[in-house]
């Protein structure tokens, strides 16, 4: 039980924050500085993690063949205790280094997250079929520092009867034009909105929301996704929110990913 806090509690707080094993390991080296009969429990400790190692020509590692052990009954050498593979953090005779490994896994985590916030994204990521769908489209920043001056949301087939909201200080404009085939909601329907247009000026520093209702027909498959894609247009460039996956393709692996929308089953009233 001497190690089971040190092998769990790095793993509670990599899901809570992607730099709590920073925190943790800091503080753990103060409380080993402070305590330096813990090394030996460290080091000794079969349930405990593989990050420490001593460096030393005959002290390569540790593990179940006993490379690496501490001498039988004296004290551990923590002038050269280290992370595996890094480089040190900060001097002193504790030389703390981060493991590469986890070092950038802890950098995707991060950049994966940031981009993830990042993202045109809908308010409700899911609908029933047959039902009037309220789409609120998010917009988180600009063009690499630029301000947003115009934002597309293109109607996919299969979604009829679209009215956007206006917004103030915002032109509002709409692009028509022929369905696929015609729809029956309250009279044949054959022709409606396609793409719907704001332009104004949305700063990078800022957030705001664009948003539209229209009727989910029932044109779709159950489990069904579908995607509204979404451009932000500023002075020096766009921001596409295009990419839509194939089957199969899991829609995180996009670097411009489309918004979805998940469809239930109808509800039908009996």
């Amino acid at each position: 039980m001497d190690c089971l806090w040190v092998t769990f509690a790095p793993r509670a707080m990599r899901a809570l924050h992607p730099i709590a094993p920073f925190v943790f390991l800091s503080l753990l080296g103060r409380l080993c500085r402070k305590h330096p009969h813990w090394t030996r429990r460290l080091s000794n400790s079969a349930r405990c993690p593989r990050i420490f190692s001593k460096h030393a020509p005959s002290q390569a590692g540790f593990g179940p063949t006993g490379l690496g052990r501490p001498p039988a009954r004296s004290e551990p050498n923590t002038s050269n205790l280290t992370l595996r593979h890094g480089r040190p953090l900060r001097g002193g005779p504790w030389r703390w280094t981060i493991n590469k490994t986890l070092l950038n896994a802890l950098i995707a985590l991060g950049l994966t997250a940031t981009s993830a916030l990042a993202h045109a994204t809908l308010e409700t990521k899911e609908t029933t079929m047959e039902s009037t769908y309220k789409g609120v489209m998010r917009i988180g920043h600009g063009c690499e520092g630029e301000a947003t001056l115009k934002v597309r949301i293109t109607i996919p087939e299969g979604v009829i009867n679209v009215k956007p909201m206006p917004k103030p200080g915002w032109t509002l404009d709409i692009a028509e034009g022929p369905y696929a085939k015609t729809y029956e909601y309250y009279g044949a329907r054959s022709a409606g909105v396609k793409e719907i247009i704001w332009t104004g000026e949305l700063l990078d520093t800022h957030y705001d929301e664009f948003v539209f209702r229209g009727r989910i027909t029932d044109s779709f498959d159950e489990g069904q996704m579908v995607y509204f894609p979404t451009v932000q247009e500023c002075a020096n460039g766009n921001k596409e929110w295009v990419e839509i996956p194939v089957a199969g393709q899991d829609p995180h692996d996009l670097d411009r990913p489309a918004p979805g929308l998940h469809l239930r089953g109808a509800l039908h009233s009996h």
